[in-house]
């Protein structure tokens, strides 16, 4: 039998959840805190004393789990769901719990949602918040969270995938704290748009001597350029970094683009969509990437000189 004076309940939303009192003390500064607090101690349930919290039932219930069964919240690249990797993040921070809050943190760059360079492999490993509209309420569930705990160098790529929205399909959710950051996505839209069909110019670039076959390979940039136009004019484009998937290496062999002209396209699109990424940051007022990168650095407790 666990002696009640070992535990505490902690409640939010008329919802309790039991604790062992030590755990959550070595785990949070914060709540070590509160529970330490005279007021503590005023009400109680089966013996235990009753702790009040702010949250969701939700996102306490997450962060209860991670802090108290290790195999719920386990390190990256572990299949987990992307709304408890954000209430993670939000409680940690909030708690002051470092390894938590750390650890949902690269969760999400490993899933894609912080880039150290424009190429770097994702995993693709977090599962979708609303899958009748993924990309809208995932960008829009990052960016809000980025904002509250303070993690500015997750929105270049929120705000990139949510700019890949028609402004009529953004327009509705400018209320309350998400205003600003959708009115940024909005007015960065047509400037996203540019920016993809700059990144695929090659396919109206010729190609050079060493192709052999110039009228199969002019016809194979010229179906890649149709299917381009017709993708940006649908209510979404995902620009999914470096470039559309309309676009990659794989695409272009099947349409009967050469081998050599493949090579020089790759090489064309990579350079392109570098640059691009680079200006990613100024396009929605954030700071450089190297501001960011920085940020990171620091959030993660690494040493910028190593």
């Amino acid at each position: 039998m666990v002696n009640n004076d070992a535990q505490i309940v902690v409640c939010a939303d008329n919802r309790t959840f039991r604790i062992l009192r030590g755990l959550l003390a070595a785990r949070s500064r914060v709540l070590r805190n509160i529970i330490a607090a005279p007021r503590a101690s005023t009400e109680q349930i089966d013996g235990c004393p009753v702790v009040q919290l702010p949250d969701s039932a939700q996102d306490l219930q997450a962060f209860m789990s991670a802090i108290s069964d290790p195999n719920y919240f386990q390190p990256a690249p572990t299949p987990l769901r992307l709304s408890v990797v954000l209430k993670v993040l939000r409680l940690s921070k909030r708690y002051e719990v470092p390894p938590l809050y750390r650890r949902a943190l690269e969760h999400l760059a490993v899933d894609g949602w912080y880039r150290q360079t424009f190429d770097e492999h994702s995993h693709d490993h977090l599962t979708d918040i609303a899958p009748e509209e993924t990309a809208l309420r995932n960008s829009l569930s990052v960016i809000e969270t980025a904002v509250e705990v303070g993690a500015q160098w997750l929105l270049p790529c929120a705000y990139y995938c949510l700019a890949g929205h028609e402004p009529d399909v953004l327009r509705p959710f400018l209320v309350g704290n998400m205003e600003p950051h959708v009115q940024k996505c909005i007015a960065a839209h047509s400037s996203l748009l540019r920016g993809v069909i700059k990144v695929n110019q090659f396919l109206t670039q010729a190609g050079d001597k060493q192709c052999a076959t110039l009228a199969r390979c002019k016809a194979a940039r010229a179906s890649a350029t149709s299917d381009l136009l017709a993708m940006l004019n649908q209510p979404w484009v995902d620009p999914t970094p470096p470039t559309l998937e309309i676009t990659t290496d794989a695409n272009m062999k099947s349409r009967g683009m050469c081998d050599h002209c493949r090579a020089l396209a790759k090489t064309r699109l990579r350079k392109a969509a570098a640059k691009f990424w680079n200006k990613l940051p100024k396009l929605f007022g954030l700071p450089t990437w190297e501001e960011l990168h920085e940020m990171n650095r620091v959030a993660m407790g690494e040493d910028s000189s190593d």
